[in-house]
């Protein structure tokens, strides 16, 4: 009879335990290995070693704290604050021209890059 009577109790302990919703961890983007592939593949040909148009350099964080005659092109901590994450987003970088646009998946681990500090390395 005992038994019976703590079926309900076992029931509200189950469920209390599945009500707290799991901590989700941000993914960690390191720059060497996430996000200079990216830069090497779609930015730099246009700001990088033979060319930095608009005076902007993307191969290193200097030079993209640095930014160019637009400012700098990066606010780390903020992506939303960012201005080549406005450029990628709306699709003018790379140029109109250029088929190698920057995916959405790129983007977002541009933008978390950013948003977590654009620091060099997460190890």
């Amino acid at each position: 009879m005992r038994w019976i009577a703590m079926v309900p109790l076992l029931g509200i302990v189950a469920l209390s335990g599945t009500a707290q919703e799991p901590k989700l961890e941000k993914p960690v983007v390191d720059f060497q290995k996430d996000v200079v592939p990216i830069f090497v593949a779609k930015c730099n040909r246009c700001h990088g070693d033979k060319q930095k148009q608009g005076g902007l350099d993307m191969r290193t964080i200097p030079a993209l704290l640095k930014g160019g005659i637009s400012g700098p092109a990066m606010a780390p901590g903020k992506s939303e604050k960012s201005l080549m994450v406005d450029m990628m987003h709306f699709n003018e970088m790379p140029p109109k021209k250029e088929k190698n646009k920057v995916t959405r998946e790129e983007l977002d681990r541009i933008k978390a890059w950013i948003d977590g500090g654009a620091n060099e390395s997460k190890k």
